[in-house]
């Protein structure tokens, strides 16, 4: 009787229906693998990327013009010790107070953030919040229900407050976003 040099090998015709493993052969032995894809869900349904990046580029051009503003007050004449723990920018209570309310740069990120649909701005808020640390990804949907309850007003204001808002939202990006 003669053998072959290779056993063979009984393979299925199908894999098992509602199954994630498949059969391998490598080297004349039969075995499982699992497949496993890892992946995020689409958080962003109404906002798009680039709707966040355009609105996280505006909000770097207010932060700008603020710092250029108070780039020539010493530390001194802000009229506080210099912290050793905490926030060691003494500016940063000032938030956008110390630019005019016609500056250029703040009614565009405000133009920008009103003309966006309110599902679109509450996601915004959510990717902000996110970036502050203040929601995980698990979050979303708890962070969507706060937007609404807070209304479009307020959370526009919020956003506009923030003096890291392109940080912020970046850093929401990059949780929600798939990588490449």
């Amino acid at each position: 009787m003669a053998r072959s040099a290779s056993p063979q090998v009984e393979r299925p015709s199908q894999a098992e229906p509602y199954s994630n493993c498949r059969d391998v052969e490598a080297g004349g032995i039969r075995s499982r693998q699992r497949k496993f894809k890892i992946g995020r869900l689409q958080m962003l349904r109404q906002l798009t990327e680039e709707q966040a990046r355009q609105i996280a580029a505006l909000a770097k051009a207010v932060r700008k013009a603020r710092d250029s503003l108070l780039d020539n007050v010493s530390d001194e004449d802000m009229g506080e010790p210099p912290s050793a723990r905490g926030e060691h920018n003494p500016t940063a209570a000032f938030a956008l107070d110390p630019l005019p309310p016609d500056d250029p740069s703040v009614a565009a990120l405000q133009q920008a953030l009103t003309a966006l649909q309110p599902g679109a701005c509450f996601e915004l808020f959510v990717l902000m919040r996110m970036g502050q640390g203040d929601f995980a990804i698990n979050d979303w949907d708890r962070g969507i229900s706060e937007a609404e309850l807070l209304g479009d007003g307020t959370v526009i204001a919020a956003m506009i407050e923030d003096l890291d808002l392109h940080d912020h939202i970046t850093k929401g990006l990059y949780e929600v976003t798939p990588s490449s």
